[in-house]
């Protein structure tokens, strides 16, 4: 059965686009998730493929889906792993 997570940007992030929140997400960045009490902050490393991720932007007033999937997690992975390679100054 899968999952449907309703997600916040984190940190004062904000999307004017869905394109761009989806870029972001599929970069593994950190969202927080809105379900429960508190907000925590989820990337798309922690979600299982097959589940749903409803990311929302401009201002929070529009709503865009994404479908995870083990190839987009992947990517994800290798686009932090290049972050952080290019921080600490490795090539």
């Amino acid at each position: 059965m899968s999952k449907y997570y309703e997600l916040l940007p984190a940190y004062g992030r904000d999307y004017k686009t869905a394109k761009a929140a989806k870029h972001d997400f599929a970069r593994g960045l950190d969202f927080y998730d809105t379900a429960g009490l508190e907000l925590k902050p989820i990337n798309i490393a922690q979600i299982k493929p097959g589940d749903t991720a409803v990311l929302r932007y401009r201002n929070q007033t529009q709503v865009t889906s994404v479908v995870v999937t083990a190839a987009l997690q992947a990517g994800a992975g290798a686009a932090v792993a290049a972050t952080a390679r290019a921080y600490r100054g490795d090539r």
